[in-house]
């Protein structure tokens, strides 16, 4: 995976645009006019050097440049955002029916971020499609609260105050080779294959800024290199006070993580609570017993669950994480933000004695927090 360097656009406050939705209704009404859906394999077979993008893919294109403005440099051809989507496809019939990508069945495509990051299981925000230019997003720091009085006595003002989280695109690269071969005689193999190799890797780099980027430009700043408050302070540009195992993980122990974000009047549990813990973190746990002879374990695995279960709330193991990490918290403040187009190269002279065409996709991406105080960790080892 290969990221470039920050891109210096204006910036602008994040509020409603219709700029998202007049796209994807022009493109739901370009694929209905078409009789077939959004062809990857046709953006790729006409992308090389010295083709020419044709059809409405092209016009999807050059509307999308038109959405994301001139101080972008765009050297391939734009594809929605969708496209890297899970989507269900059905076929015509006939001899070699299995072949033909004939229409998409799924109006709402499950976003691949969510479906393929572990973020996104544990239920981060997604905001996909932004228009061009990084973005701010307006962030309560004070409510207004409300105060018991006497009849006649008269209401003290106390306003809500605000700040802003700012969301500043950085360009991740993902590729992937593709049998020449593949890509002429077989669309629908050739979509499934490219969008799973790219979304998979796009999700999984940015799965582990979010979890663990350094922050050193390009790369985003990811939980675990947050700043910690100290005990009692839950300042929102911080991880809440970190829990301290001293020795092998305890039940108290595990209780002590969402207690110390219940010490946060602003953190709330909307759904989200989660945890993310290293593969070793999760071996560890599953031996361990809640107390002393009781068949019950500190990291449980439901069967009708891909996911574990710590204290009743979901848990997803992770390579992603050092050895002896884990992270709870509400995992809904993670902000997970991309911007309209994904840019698609194909490269058809690199690996051509190969019989393969390399294909390069550049997307822009932002990782943010809400409230960072809605996470915390431990300082040291949880697999003790």
């Amino acid at each position: 995976m290969k990221t470039t360097t920050t891109l210096d656009l204006p910036v602008r406050t994040l509020l409603p645009t219709d700029q998202t939705t007049d796209f994807n209704r022009n493109f739901r009404q370009l694929e209905k006019s078409a009789k077939r859906p959004y062809s990857l394999a046709k953006v790729i077979n006409e992308s090389g050097p010295g083709g020419r993008l044709t059809g409405f893919e092209a016009e999807v294109s050059e509307e999308l440049r038109a959405l994301v403005g001139s101080k972008r440099e765009i050297s391939g051809s734009l594809v929605p955002l969708s496209v890297l989507s899970q989507r269900d496809l059905s076929t015509g019939a006939g001899v070699g029916a299995e072949l033909i990508q004939t229409w998409v069945s799924r109006d709402q495509p499950i976003n691949f971020l969510r479906a393929k990051s572990v973020c996104g299981r544990l239920g981060a925000t997604l905001l996909t499609d932004l228009p061009s230019g990084p973005h701010k997003l307006p962030r309560a720091t004070g409510t207004g609260g409300a105060t018991w009085l006497a009849e006649t006595s008269t209401v003290t003002p106390s306003n809500m105050t605000f700040d802003q989280v700012l969301l500043t695109p950085s360009r991740i690269a993902a590729s992937t080779n593709i049998s020449t071969w593949l890509v002429k005689v077989s669309a629908p193999d050739i979509e499934r294959a490219v969008v799973n190799d790219l979304s998979a890797a796009i999700a999984t780099e940015v799965d582990r800024v979010a979890l663990n980027g350094s922050g050193v430009s390009p790369e985003p700043l990811g939980l675990l290199n947050l700043p910690v408050n100290p005990a009692g302070q839950y300042a929102y540009s911080a991880r809440s006070p970190n829990v301290t195992f001293g020795g092998p993980a305890s039940w108290a122990a595990v209780l002590a993580f969402e207690d110390e974000l219940d010490g946060h009047a602003l953190v709330h549990n909307d759904g989200t609570y989660g945890w993310a813990a290293a593969p070793d973190v999760r071996l560890k746990w599953q031996g361990a017993p809640k107390v002393a002879t009781y068949p019950e374990f500190l990291w449980t695995q439901p069967d009708s669950e891909i996911d574990g279960r710590i204290a009743g709330r979901k848990a997803v193991s992770s390579s992603q994480l050092p050895a002896g990490k884990i992270i709870f918290g509400r995992w809904s403040d993670v902000l997970l933000a991309s911007w309209m187009g994904i840019e698609i190269q194909s490269d058809p002279y690199s690996l051509a004695t190969q019989g393969e065409i390399v294909i390069r996709a550049n997307m822009l991406v932002a990782v943010a927090f809400r409230y960072s105080s809605a996470f915390v960790t431990s300082s040291d080892s949880a697999s003790q």
